[in-house]
């Protein structure tokens, strides 16, 4: 008899976990958050509404342009290098500025479903003033939990 209490109860484990989906079901995005804020807005009218954002380690792409909310941006660092390199160009301005980011990585694995995800610790952060004025560092630790944080004042 508790032979086959526990043939039956080994099938009915069997059976649950074959039926649970190899989806993931967790947030896998490492952002950066960007907070933009015009202080002369004289000085570079609707730069802003027109701005680019492209980055010089995928060519491809465009990171930013006009889609932001209330003057914020997400930025994603690149998982294969300690750097990473944003050009802000806009239509109204000649030149651009570049802000490079200077971090380490560490791999995580998330879940067997999700994979490994990368989280970042911003170290250091150069920047262009061409139209920049100055640029603040707000939160430092980027993870699937948590944001970083940068504010740029232009």
């Amino acid at each position: 008899m508790k032979v086959k209490i526990f043939i039956l109860f080994s099938l009915l484990l069997t059976v649950l976990f074959a039926c649970t989906d190899d989806k993931c079901h967790l947030d896998t995005e490492t952002l950066l958050k960007v907070e933009m804020s015009v202080t002369d807005t004289s000085s570079i009218e609707g730069f802003i509404d027109s701005l680019s954002v492209f980055s010089t380690e995928w060519t491809d792409s465009i990171h930013y342009q006009t889609e932001g909310e209330n003057n914020n941006l997400w930025l994603m660092l690149s998982p294969a290098n300690d750097t990473t390199t944003f050009i802000f160009s806009s239509i109204p301005v000649q030149g651009n500025d570049t802000i490079t980011f200077f971090y380490q990585r560490k791999f995580v694995l998330l879940s067997a479903e999700c994979g490994f995800v990368t989280h970042y610790t911003i170290n250091n952060i150069t920047y262009t003033q061409n139209y920049i004025d100055s640029l603040k560092l707000e939160k430092n630790i980027i993870t699937t939990d948590e944001q970083g944080l940068v504010k740029i004042y232009f």
